[in-house]
């Protein structure tokens, strides 16, 4: 990829990874799966624990219409997922999220986009390592589509805007490209407006197509 547009960091052992699905018990909800932390018109994520740290330990998607609940922690994984983070963004049934990552060679982030509404697998976008996670925002399209703001806003090493509209998206394989790249952007100003992401730059409004 040219530039750092993908962080260096955790090796992922595969860009796709499973998750569990459950049905949550009859006569229980969303509200009463666990504490809500995000919610949209169709799926409420939840947690058991919140961290000092940003770390969300136990984290489930629920699906309103159906009360299924997709648990976001890995079981049996070569690479465990052992936590979420911010920056997320839901939109229909995908979920968008940073995921903290172990393997033998330590700890690493990374960025997940699944679709919680039936038993499937998340994709791997970017990862970076865990002592300086490089994701600042995320936006996500129902479809699946992924933009996101990564970097650390140096002249070495500055914001760079990433969308990916492949389906799947995958990591290994660079399927996304870079709209803006720059140590003037404002690293939380991505947004979503129908079909087009936006986001800051040098005081004003940029904008791409977002299929």
């Amino acid at each position: 990829m040219r530039g750092r547009a993908v962080t260096s960091g955790v090796v992922l052992a595969a860009a796709f990874s499973l998750l569990v699905v459950h049905d949550v018990e009859a006569g229980r909800s969303c509200a009463s799966a666990g504490r809500r932390v995000l919610a949209a018109n169709t799926v409420t994520v939840i947690t058991a624990r919140a961290e000092h740290n940003g770390n969300y330990i136990g984290v489930r998607a629920c699906v309103r219409q159906t009360g299924r609940l997709s648990d976001l922690q890995d079981v049996g994984e070569r690479n465990p997922l052992v936590a979420v983070r911010r920056p997320w963004a839901l939109s229909g049934m995908r979920f968008a999220y940073v995921g903290l990552q172990t393997d033998a060679g330590g700890d690493g982030h990374a960025l997940f986009v699944t679709n919680v509404s039936r038993p499937g697998r998340r994709v791997a976008l970017d990862s970076g390592p865990s002592h300086d996670p490089p994701f600042r925002s995320v936006v996500v399209r129902p479809g699946g589509s992924t933009a996101w703001i990564t970097g650390a806003g140096t002249r070495g090493y500055p914001y760079v805007v990433l969308l990916c509209e492949r389906k799947p998206c995958l990591m290994r394989d660079h399927d996304f490209r870079v709209l803006d790249r720059g140590t003037d952007i404002r690293p939380q100003s991505l947004r979503r407006r129908g079909d087009r992401v936006l986001w800051t730059a040098g005081g004003r409004t940029r904008s791409a197509p977002m299929r």
